[in-house]
This record gives C-alpha cells, structure tokens and sequence, in this order.
C-alpha cells in the first residue's frame, strides 16, 4: 500500500478509537452516532482493500473519493458530537 494512504489510514483509525472512547463514556449519545462510527469504519476498511491494489488511474481515483468519503462524514460527524 502507498505510504501516504497507509498514515492517513491509521490517522483515521486512532482518531475514531479516541474519539469513540469519548462518546463511549457518554450514556445519553445518541444511537445516530454510532452509525456514523460503522459507515466511518466501513469506509476505511474499503479504502484498505482498495490502497492494497495495484493502482491504475481508476484505482488512484477511487482511493480519492474514498478519502473525500471519510473527510465529510467525519467531519459531520464531530460537528454533531462535539459541537
């Protein structure tokens, strides 16, 4: 896998694991969050299986919007958790 998708990954992984075990400790987070968490995870497991391809110009683009994918949700999702 491509060094740069591999550190992003894991960047995205140790966020979540911190961030969940925040919301973990909170017994009034709602169950709309923990979605948010699944479709995160999801979507970085896909752009595991993907970032471990051979890269073609389709494969480049796909791990593009992947990234973009994760960026937003996460992006949402603190708006909604933390804000």
């Amino acid at each position: 896998m491509n060094q740069l998708f591999q550190h992003r990954l894991d960047n995205y992984l140790n966020i979540l694991n911190r961030d969940m075990a925040i919301l973990a400790a909170d017994p009034e987070c709602p169950p709309e969050l923990w979605d948010f968490f699944e479709e995160i995870a999801m979507l970085a497991v896909r752009l595991w299986n993907v970032g471990n391809e051979p890269f073609t110009h389709h494969g480049v683009e796909l791990v593009q919007q992947l990234n973009g994918a994760v960026n937003q949700r996460y992006a949402l999702l603190l708006r909604l958790a933390f804000f």
